[in-house]
């Protein structure tokens, strides 16, 4: 009898280990789903999208280090992209019709640590035969924030003749902060540029080249020879 408990017990536990499941329907109307959610430990989660061959699909993930997804095409045995080696962001051409699936899951510390990890997901699927503006995921940003506003922005040239709105994440104690400006290269949708903040450094979540440097109270920063951002210091630790 004791060993049959046991074994319910050991069964029920592996049946609460298995990836929590998220069916992608897009409300009528709109192309992405924003999706604002917590894994700790072994939990997975896995979105499943229909998508046609015709489509693009485009996800990004914005999380702590640790957080990553893979992609899984219906019929194939190896993940048609991993965020882990890959990066935070995709647009793939759906290379064959049915059923993608969303992997999400922990890793390292944050996964032996077992304490709860947000993270947020956008996924998008467009017409691949429409113009490339409209293949870019409207992008948008942090569900929870600590400030917003905007800040002067330019595009190829120096000036700040533009505003850019911005949502701030900050970790005071640490004296850091991850700022979600939306990209002026884009038009018509929203991308952000996530510039991270540690100390007294500044980088590009996804690897960009930036050059920061500071002018009385403001940053200037130059990303990619082509993205110019004013930022105040109250923009990213308040003040």
């Amino acid at each position: 009898m004791t060993l049959m408990l046991s074994a319910l017990a050991a069964s029920s536990a592996m049946a609460r280990s298995g990836p929590q499941l998220q069916r992608v329907v897009f409300a009528q109307g709109t192309q992405s789903e924003y999706y604002d959610h917590t894994l700790a430990g072994g939990d997975t989660r896995d979105y499943v999208v229909n998508a046609r061959q015709a489509h693009t699909l485009a996800i990004s993930l914005h999380a702590s280090s640790g957080v990553y997804f893979t992609v899984h095409a219906q019929g194939r045995a190896r993940p048609v992209f991993d965020s882990m080696t890959d990066g935070p962001r995709l647009e793939l051409r759906v290379p064959q019709d049915g059923r993608y699936t969303i992997h999400t899951h922990l890793a390292g510390a944050l996964r032996q640590s077992g304490r709860p990890v947000p993270y947020q997901l956008h996924i998008a699927l467009t017409d691949a035969d429409a113009g490339s503006t409209r293949r870019v995921p409207a992008d948008t940003g942090p569900a929870r924030y600590d400030a917003s506003g905007s800040v002067g922005c330019t595009l190829g040239h120096s000036g700040f003749e533009r505003q850019c709105g911005f949502r701030v994440v900050r970790n005071l104690r640490q004296r850091k902060a991850d700022i979600w400006i939306a990209n002026p290269a884009y038009s018509g949708v929203i991308r952000y540029r996530v510039l991270q903040l540690t100390g007294n450094t500044l980088r590009d979540r996804d690897g960009d080249p930036v050059s920061a440097r500071r002018q009385d109270d403001n940053w200037l920063v130059d990303v990619a020879g082509r993205e110019h951002y004013l930022i105040p210091d109250a923009a990213l630790l308040g003040g």
